[in-house]
């Protein structure tokens, strides 16, 4: 695991015109990448309009294992950029690695979601494992007030990794733990302590 993180550390990145970044990894792969037109930053909005301020840009320098930024505030993952250059999508690029990892050390991931009736979800991992998972215990519950109207709660949608799911800026909820709740086993321990993590304003 340590090899493939290795892989994917940038070793250099230069700023171009615009929201463009010339970079460098590990293993000689290299080019340019758009962080403006491409999706590396769909769930950092705000950092999108800070990328604007062409000196904040120009800071780009912050390396730390495998992501690329401008401090542990705002980076990007670089797995993401990574893929792009070579010409693969996210999911191909992680099944890619997941594959070169010991069968023991592959992370779990979520790779299917469909909302169900009553607030129930079905699930399916990376293992195979699939299930239903119920929600209902939240509905009207401080944040949970958006699933009021089934029709919010219908718009669950998986993160990039499939490490967990989310609604909304709001709420989402740990793919781990969702995982010890259709089968009873431990996912070796990763996840917050909650099965559902609100995520701060």
């Amino acid at each position: 695991m340590a090899e493939i993180v290795s892989i994917l550390r940038v070793t250099d990145v230069k700023p171009l015109d615009g929201q463009r970044i010339w970079l460098r990894f590990e293993d000689g792969c290299a080019g340019e990448v758009d962080l403006a037109a491409g999706n590396f930053l769909d769930d950092q909005p705000e950092l999108l309009d800070l990328l604007k301020d062409r000196k904040f840009f120009e800071q780009i320098a912050w390396r730390e294992d495998s992501y690329l930024g401008w401090s542990s505030q705002h980076w990007v993952e670089g797995i993401e950029l990574y893929a792009f250059l070579n010409g693969r999508t996210l999911r191909e690029q992680l099944g890619l690695l997941d594959a070169e990892r010991d069968p023991l050390d592959r992370p779990l991931r979520l790779v299917e979601v469909e909302a169900l009736s009553d607030y129930r979800l079905r699930l399916q991992y990376s293992n195979g494992v699939s299930g239903v998972v119920d929600m209902s215990h939240l509905v009207g519950s401080g944040v949970f007030e958006l699933w009021n109207d089934p029709a919010e709660f219908e718009k669950v949608r998986i993160g990039k990794f499939g490490d967990y799911l989310y609604w909304n800026e709001q709420i989402d909820s740990c793919a781990l733990h969702l995982y010890e709740r259709i089968t009873g086993v431990d996912a070796h321990g990763f996840g917050t302590s909650d099965p559902v993590a609100m995520s701060a304003d």
